[in-house]
């Protein structure tokens, strides 16, 4: 899962890391109900693969399969973090590191670490709005008329209204929806989508509702409405019954907004936020004698249409409720075999969780709730791990050093099992002479496997050749550097030498069809034989592998994202702003005095609140000029100037 200014085409790619598509924020997020119906529906359910069948001490391309079909089975729903399927991936990795001779490596002398993650949000019973007109007073219905964002602020603001178009501020392209009008204090009514109504172009960058609400917040707004047009209005769905996330819902009528929205809302967005339905937008806008429509077919043509909406205010109050659970990283011990190199130890890691019934990373077409088996993504590698640990436990006089094997959980979320276990380290950090990390390794295809993190170590080149030589695979090593968004990230940004094994996106990516009898089994066994390969001389490697900073020789295109400048945010910190892992060498960032422990919480004159404003403002830069930042560094508020880099 790459950082937002660190995307790679080469590996693993999440929305949660790009500012979310248009497409994405069209979708209906169903309701609860939708999703207990789902399940209790499910009748297909799967045990974990007997012992009997697992006690072969080598690498198998069956014990691959019998690994990967349990985690990906329906029973396990996805293994979102935080849900019952996760747990029971857990505990299914736990028995397996108990089964196969590991040392508990967790908290507390048991193969767990846990640690918070947030899940969802859910409606307070605070939400109302209350828009007055002269001595009339129109009082919205919760899930009905309107829908408070996720990522709102809570509170409550009384203020006039006032039109401001599609909230776009882009004098540079000859449109500005805030020229001229003062919105101070006010709550702003805003069109979704772009003037244009392509939001794949020239406007596509301002189309995503963090931009359209951080512009708002830095114009001076108390609040904003959001509406959709009837020029971009979607098919409704079906309605669902129950009581879920969106709240009510009845046969005959659904609100034309999306869902309760996830994105960004474990922070809110400093500003008070909520989507309107399009009658109410209407009712609004008729007191200026205006229509929605021909709003925005004058807007179409080139003509900005902002303006204040006459004798009308609106009273609006929200409250968002952030919920968290607890998820757990699994960690097992094997103690290496010399009594010189044992001490320091070789991790050996790969993510076990997934998406569950969908949310805000799914690239599946229907956003109604599915499982997400995530077979490739990443059963296959935490079915690596799996077989390594059972192959060296029977074979531990091969390792010199120890071997450390970590099943991570909220990789999906932002790496935060990774990140979390390298701040809070269950053993000392400074004996991790390097990290191995396996991450969709289950389509291995023409005999190639991608490499990243190779240049991590001045010692990768040579050992990584050697050991491939039995087994004539096709290493991909260059573009990515020790990069490619996944839990070596973490560890890479501690100076530990990191080595990724991957085998590359495909069509089922983040889909539901991302199923076990998909993954080439024999091609997972194979690689894995080669990781085994390497395991066994990084073990005896002497001197230690020592530790080299790689510097981007070339930033590879991202959709988005036209310039670079090397940050790494660490997604497990909840702060205003963002804070950094670390910098690149040699990246903008490095050269603007920019380092790790910083947080972020200015850009180009605006100001940041989160991971998803600062992508926001990011796509918005231009390459070799330079622009102001802010960070916040020990406490203290320091300017500095930096200048992006064309990708």
């Amino acid at each position: 899962m790459p950082t937002p200014s660190t995307p790679y085409p080469s590996a693993k790619q999440t929305p949660r890391n790009l500012e979310p598509s248009v497409a994405a924020s069209r979708r209906l997020r169903p309701g609860l109900a939708g999703v207990i119906v789902l399940a209790a529906a499910l009748t297909a359910s799967a045990a974990p693969p007997p012992a009997s069948s697992l006690r072969n001490p080598e690498i198998t391309a069956a014990e691959v399969t019998s690994h990967v079909r349990y985690l990906s089975s329906d029973e396990l729903q996805g293994r979102g973090s935080g849900t019952k399927g996760n747990d029971r991936a857990a505990e299914y990795i736990a028995a397996r590191f108990k089964a196969i001779g590991l040392t508990p490596g967790g908290e507390r002398r048991s193969f767990f670490q846990r640690f918070p993650v947030f899940t969802g949000v859910e409606l307070g019973k605070e939400n109302r709005i209350e828009l007055k007109s002269g001595g009339s007073t129109d009082r919205l219905r919760v899930n009905e008329d309107f829908l408070p964002l996720g990522f709102s602020r809570n509170g409550a603001v009384t203020a006039p209204v006032v039109f401001a178009g599609y909230g776009i501020s882009q004098p540079e392209l000859s449109y500005d929806d805030y020229a001229g009008l003062d919105v101070r204090g006010k709550v702003v009514l805003v069109l979704r989508h772009t003037p244009d109504g392509d939001d794949n172009g020239k406007f596509g960058p301002y189309a995503p509702l963090t931009y359209k609400l951080l512009t708002a917040r830095e114009k001076g707004a108390a609040g904003i409405l959001l509406a959709t047009g009837p020029l971009n209005e979607e098919p409704q769905p079906p309605a669902e019954p129950g009581r879920g996330l969106d709240g009510p819902q009845t046969p005959a009528r659904r609100p034309r907004f999306p869902g309760l929205q996830r994105a960004s809302a474990s922070a809110d967005s400093g500003i008070l936020a909520a989507f309107v339905d399009l009658p109410v937008a209407e009712r609004l806008l008729q007191r200026a004698g205006k229509q929605v429509k021909e709003l925005q077919i004058a807007i179409a043509h080139g003509t900005p249409q902002s303006f204040p909406i006459p004798d009308t205010e609106a009273t609006l109050r929200v409250e968002i409720r952030r919920e968290t659970k607890v998820t757990r990283n699994v960690l097992g011990v094997l103690e290496g075999s010399d009594p010189q190199l044992k001490d320091e130890a070789v991790v050996i890691g790969a993510h076990y969780d997934h998406l569950g019934l969908g949310g805000d990373h799914s690239l599946a077409e229907s956003a109604a709730p599915a499982i997400h088996h995530g077979a490739d993504d990443n059963a296959s590698g935490t079915a690596g791990i799996l077989e390594l640990a059972q192959y060296f436990a029977a074979h531990r006089s091969e390792v010199g050093r120890s071997l450390v094997f970590m099943a991570f959980s909220g990789e999906e979320m932002g790496l935060l099992g990774s990140a979390h276990w390298v701040k809070n380290p269950t053993l000392p950090l400074e004996k991790i002479a390097a990290m191995i990390n396996l991450d969709m390794v289950g389509r291995m295809k023409a005999d190639t496997v991608q490499v990243l993190g190779a240049g991590s170590s001045p010692a990768w080149k040579g050992l990584l050749e050697e050991a491939n030589q039995p087994h004539r695979l096709q290493l991909k090593s260059g573009g990515g550097g020790s990069f490619g968004g996944s839990d070596h990230q973490s560890f890479y940004a501690k100076q530990i030498p990191v080595l990724f094994f991957f085998t590359g996106i495909h069509p089922d990516y983040h889909r539901p069809s991302d199923t076990w009898e998909k993954v080439n089994a024999e091609g997972e066994a194979r690689l894995l034989q080669f990781v085994r390969d390497t395991t066994r001389r990084i073990s005896h490697l002497t001197p230690r592998p020592p530790f080299s900073r790689t510097q981007e020789e070339q930033q590879a295109p991202s959709p988005g994202f036209r310039v670079f400048l090397g940050t790494i945010p660490d997604y497990a910190e909840e702060v205003v702003g963002v804070l950094l892992q670390g910098v690149r060498e040699g990246s903008p960032a490095e050269k603007a005095g920019v380092k790790a422990g910083d947080v972020l919480v200015e850009l180009g004159g605006k100001s940041i609140r989160n991971v998803q404003e600062y992508t926001t403002i990011l796509s918005g830069l231009k390459a070799n000029v330079e622009v102001a930042m802010v960070v916040v560094r020990k406490g203290e508020r320091l300017s500095l100037k930096i200048t992006p880099r064309a990708r």
